[in-house]
């Protein structure tokens, strides 16, 4: 009996294991409880409420230059002109000063923090802003501003080395700073 190696098989086994090895980014899904957060600055009567998603590795393998986009599908009349493909930042990130765009972390074993949208006890206006750079660090606020009212939204999160996930969301900007909230919708 000869031994024969197919090699259109052995291409396609090969490349099953390389699948099967590689990460696999996953938004877990919204817990009220644990995604929407109130913030107090410890030395003033200053307050944010933050809305935040998890994003967890399916796989064992380290996902590697992680990103996270929020792309708004459908806003008020009223604010139908606004930018989308917002970069967001990740939770427990330096991001102190920089100019940072789009920001890349990597994630092992340990789900990272997302911050979706928050709102600041600060600022007389109605609304919530993206949580991106724009409307935390920088005086351009104001292009991350979220007018009162109702937006649906797809949070996707991507990586250099994995599968990418993404998810759908309701976006409820508060006519208050402490009205913040968030709820996952069917895609």
């Amino acid at each position: 009996m000869r031994f024969s190696l197919n090699w259109s098989n052995w291409r396609h086994r090969i490349s099953d294991v390389f699948y099967l090895s590689k990460s696999s980014l996953h938004i877990h899904p919204m817990e009220k409880h644990r995604d929407i957060l109130e913030w107090k600055h410890p030395h003033s009567d200053w307050q944010r409420k933050f809305a935040t998603l998890h994003v967890g590795n399916e796989k064992k393998k380290t996902a590697r230059e992680c990103s996270a986009t929020l792309f708004i599908t459908s806003a008020p009349e009223y604010a139908e002109h606004m930018v989308t493909g917002w970069p967001l930042l990740w939770q427990d990130t330096d991001y102190w000063h920089k100019n940072i765009g789009t920001q890349f972390v990597t994630i092992d074993n340990k789900p990272l923090r997302i911050k979706l949208a928050f709102t600041d006890s600060n600022r007389a206006l109605a609304g919530c802003w993206v949580a991106n750079e724009d409307a935390l660090f920088k005086s351009t606020m104001a292009r991350a501003y979220l007018p009162e009212g109702i937006y649906e939204a797809i949070v996707k999160v991507t990586c250099s080395n994995c599968k990418d996930d993404f998810k759908k969301y309701r976006i409820f900007s508060p006519r208050t700073w402490d009205g913040l909230d968030i709820e996952e919708i069917e895609m």
